[in-house]
Parts: structure tokens; sequence; C-alpha cells
């Protein structure tokens, strides 16, 4: 497992321990969810935005691509919180 598949996994985990978390104790559970995934995924563009000795484009690519799985992640786990099962 590649590191970059490490971290989708880990970050997947924590992303579904927090959505379980909300339903549970959250009014607004999907809408919570959006703002702290919206605001750890800022956060998190700092590791690729930073990648020492990586020319622009390459920056670029690697933050382009976070934002994608951060963006696939956050919509699969915010449409479970909005329609949850019976």
């Amino acid at each position: 497992m590649s590191l970059n598949t490490t971290g989708i996994v880990i970050a997947t985990f924590w992303g579904t321990v927090l959505a379980v978390i909300l339903t549970r104790y959250a009014r607004r559970p999907a809408r919570t969810f959006t703002i702290i995934a919206a605001a750890a995924t800022a956060l998190s563009l700092i590791t690729p935005l930073d990648a020492f000795g990586a020319s622009p484009s390459t920056k670029l690519t690697l933050a382009g691509g976070h934002l994608i799985v951060a963006t696939i992640m956050t919509t699969i786990l915010r449409h479970g919180l909005s329609h949850p099962q019976a």
C-alpha cells in the first residue's frame, strides 16, 4: 500500500468516526460534518503546497488530487448523514 493510499484510508476512517459521532450528538450532522471536513481539507493542503523542492506545477497537481479525493469522500459521507438508513 502506497503512502498516498494509506493517507486516504486513514482520513476516510477518521471521517467516518466523525460522521458517526455527529449523527448521535449534532442537531444538524450533515452541515456540521461539511464545515469540519472543509476546515480539515484546507489544513491538509499545507503538506502538498509546501512540498520542498517540488516545482509549482507538481505542487498544484498534488493539491488538485488532494482536493478531488477530499471532495469525493466528503460527498459520500455527507450523503449518508443527509439520508440516514431506517
